[in-house]
């Protein structure tokens, strides 16, 4: 599966589903340009992540596992 690129939107901390933070260590590579590079494994419906400044971020994938951000 290729590594899709995708924008980052905040999203509720009540809403995520926590993902092992170890298989997504590589995401912090593309922070500085607002975008996050990355690949779920199939049994993780979404990501998140607390940047420097404590900002929450989810990201959603869909059934296909295709990123989708969060709205």
């Amino acid at each position: 599966m290729s590594e899709p690129i995708v924008s980052l939107r905040y999203r509720p901390h009540k809403d995520a589903i926590i993902a092992d933070y170890r298989n997504i260590k590589h995401i912090f590579k593309a922070h500085a340009s607002g975008l996050v590079k990355f690949a779920l494994r199939k049994d993780v419906r979404a990501l998140e992540y607390i940047d420097d400044q404590r900002t929450k971020y989810v990201l959603y994938c869909n059934e296909e596992r295709s990123i989708i951000s969060a709205p």
